[in-house]
């Protein structure tokens, strides 16, 4: 005989309670985005990935292709301004 496993649940918290608990600043991630400043989510900003080549040796390290060796996420300028109208709101002028 099995046991039901009875269904918890989750307990109902808000996007800012989330944020909080893990250190997440929105406001500052905003800005970081409409100047440009959002590290590569592939490199991590170091604008260098290992890659290893199919015969035997080391692994290398070439450009990012992601953000073409800058180091910074790629943001379109539509989402710069967007991010620039949001924080306008909040009374912050980036």
């Amino acid at each position: 005989m099995t046991k039901k496993l009875e269904k918890t649940q989750p307990p109902n918290r808000t996007a800012a309670e989330i944020m909080d608990a893990i250190g997440i600043d929105p406001l500052a991630e905003m800005e970081r985005l409409a100047n440009g400043e959002m590290p590569c989510g592939i490199c991590g900003g170091a604008g260098k990935t290992r890659y290893q080549k199919p015969v035997k040796g080391r692994p290398k390290e070439r450009m990012c292709e992601n953000c073409q060796g800058s180091g910074k996420e790629t943001v379109s300028p539509a989402l710069r301004d967007e991010m620039r109208a949001e924080l306008k709101k909040y009374g912050l002028n980036v």
